[in-house]
């Protein structure tokens, strides 16, 4: 059996009559050799990229695998012959054969064909390593797949003489092209994400094992932002009751003085804020560009706050300060804007505001404290006067894009 299968193209008269005696027989071959895969998992455990995954592992998963082959070899060839059947354009009628559980016993002629010449490599390699650790019999153990694939399509356009060699490829490559087009990716994109959360940790470390000065001056040499320069105190009366007229309560009077980070260089966060999100630069100025006052609308609720800070992270491709993830979130109209002109600000832990409160806003900046992240749009004092005014257009459209 053996010989007839390994030279096909002179003895598939003999493979015809004998998958018609035992149709079951092919399937059985099939089936067995799908173990040789076992070893194979083995034996790509000592490959240098799946060293920290189990032997056990590995041979569990490969064999699994070469059972969705089987499956996935099996129903596009049967789906092509189908397809064929039914547009009758090859001038060869295909024989009236019974499924052997899934497939025709041609297919599983070509599945038992192209699995014994797959364990040929697969032996073939696995002995060359055994015996002189060549890198090269891992790497036949690897292209053995491919070689079973070649071999099943093959031996099945030979067994129902189809004239079309290239019909039934259509239905095997096409897929597999798509699947590892998309297997790319996902690498791509995972790969990045994989690389950023390491970027992110190692930035992380750097700026928690600063060394801070033995007497820390009393002014650092960049403020701690969110420390206003008014206490909430000094604000006037609330505008009249609403439904959205709700206070956000100080979490407490201020006895403490305030943390002081001594920030990096301006070489190293510079140098580390052009590789954030995706390997891009922050999309934010050293300092907050412009100050603008305007009138509180609305609470945030907390799921768009959290919707409003992804959308964020995107647009200017770093994270959010952890100083302000669980500051209160609020909607300002700047004054001399459109009417329907709105802002997202968050309200710093020592300030208390009300609806309708005239307040002023700082716009966003790269954070001094941590690489790769970015201070909000922040609320700082009370506005007294009533004809304040729009400042630039261009800040404005560029603070909506960094809500």
């Amino acid at each position: 059996m053996v010989f007839l299968l390994l030279r096909f193209r002179q003895h598939i008269d003999s493979i015809r009559d004998k998958s018609e005696e035992s149709p079951y027989a092919f399937m059985w071959i099939t089936l067995a050799l799908s173990t040789l895969a076992i070893p194979m998992g083995y034996f790509h455990s000592y490959a240098s990229n799946t060293k920290h995954i189990s032997a056990l592992v590995l041979m569990a998963t490969t064999w699994v695998l070469s059972l969705v082959g089987i499956l996935y070899l099996g129903g596009m060839l049967s789906w092509g012959l189908h397809r064929q059947a039914q547009k009758k354009s090859w001038g060869v009628r295909l024989p009236d054969e019974a499924h052997v559980w899934l497939f025709r016993p041609g297919v599983w002629v070509g599945l038992a064909i192209g699995m014994l010449y797959q364990s040929i490599f697969l032996v073939f390699g696995a002995v060359l390593w055994i015996l002189s650790h060549l890198q090269i019999g891992l790497t036949i153990v690897s292209v053995s797949g491919v070689v079973g694939i070649v071999y099943t399509v093959q031996s099945a356009n030979f067994f129902y003489q189809i004239p079309k060699r290239a019909y039934l490829w259509r239905f095997i490559a096409l897929p597999l092209l798509m699947i590892s087009v998309l297997g790319i990716i996902l690498a791509v994109v995972f790969g990045q994400i994989h690389n950023y959360e390491q970027a992110a940790k190692r930035h992380a470390k750097l700026s928690s094992t600063v060394i801070l000065p033995t007497n820390p001056p009393i002014m650092a040499t960049v403020p701690n932002a969110r420390m206003t320069p008014t206490l909430a105190t000094s604000i006037g009366h609330p505008a009249s009751t609403h439904s959205l007229s709700k206070t956000f309560p100080a979490q407490g009077s201020v006895t403490a003085a305030p943390r002081m980070f001594p920030p990096m260089s301006a070489k190293s966060f510079t140098t580390i804020d052009q590789h954030c999100i995706g390997g891009l630069p922050m999309r934010l100025p050293q300092q907050s560009e412009w100050h603008h006052p305007g009138t509180v609308k609305g609470i945030v609720p907390r799921l768009e706050a959290v919707s409003a800070m992804f959308k964020t992270q995107n647009t200017v491709h770093g994270f959010l300060d952890p100083e302000y993830l669980a500051d209160q979130r609020v909607v300002v109209h700047p004054s001399g804007a459109g009417p329907n002109a709105r802002l997202i600000a968050v309200v710093p832990s020592d300030m208390t505001v009300q609806v309708g409160q005239k307040v002023e806003m700082a716009g966003a900046h790269l954070s001094h404290h941590y690489a790769c992240r970015y201070a909000p749009n922040l609320l700082m004092h009370q506005t007294n006067s009533s004809a304040d005014t729009a400042r630039d257009s261009e800040d404005f459209h560029e603070a909506q894009s960094l809500r």
